[in-house]
């Protein structure tokens, strides 16, 4: 199926990695439901969230602020729930959960949001079709610094992003995408570096 890029926010820079120049994409936000090739294998986003016909790749998606912080996260295919466990609804966050409708009729959603004292009251979302909705953590979780958020579709096409900035009054301290996973779960695996002694013998000495 065709995965989802998510939009830019503002003063970013965005660009997407393809893999090839024929790569079919098209924009949501636009009357228009045809998919054109790329004809450029870093396609420069503008504002708009783009679904791509990925043809068995993934597409990366790369956010820049120029001078100050680079962040990445892939494009994602239609989940029907999806949980993040990071950003925060505190003074120094700029955190943004993006919701994209990457279909023709409208979307729903059912957004719930874990912070340390417990689970806060569910919250309803539609999206228009061919659109996306962008939510501050700070209206979801209003000073809550520690956050585990669910996003769990109801009806239509649905891709979520959590964006992660940190501030220090105007001064932007660093963001990324927070990456999402279909269920919640008490162990967590993180692929390491090979135990075999030659192998990283050869990673830690080469420069």
């Amino acid at each position: 199926p065709a995965v989802v890029c998510p939009s830019t926010p503002n003063n970013l820079t965005t660009a997407i990695s393809l893999p090839s120049t024929k790569t079919p994409i098209r924009l949501t936000g636009t009357k228009s439901i045809s998919f054109i090739p790329s004809q450029t294998l870093r396609y420069m986003q503008t504002k708009a969230p783009v679904i791509i016909e990925s043809q068995g790749a993934t597409p990366v998606v790369w956010q820049i602020r120029k001078g100050v912080w680079a962040g990445a996260t892939i494009c994602s295919s239609l989940q029907n729930e999806q949980w993040f466990v990071g950003g925060s609804g505190a003074l120094t966050s700029k955190s943004i959960l993006s919701i994209v409708n990457s279909g023709f009729s409208e979307s729903a959603v059912e957004i719930e949001v874990y912070t340390s004292t417990g689970a806060l009251e569910p919250k309803q979302v539609a999206i228009s079709p061919n659109s996306t909705k962008s939510i501050s953590l700070d209206t979801l979780a209003p000073g809550e610094d520690s956050l585990a958020i669910s996003v769990k579709t109801k009806s239509g096409r649905v891709s979520a992003f959590l964006f992660d900035e940190r501030k220090k009054g105007l001064r932007s301290l660093g963001a990324d995408y927070v990456a999402a996973v279909s269920a919640p779960k008490k162990v967590l695996t993180i692929p390491a570096i090979s135990t075999n002694e030659s192998a990283a013998g050869r990673i830690f000495s080469e420069p």
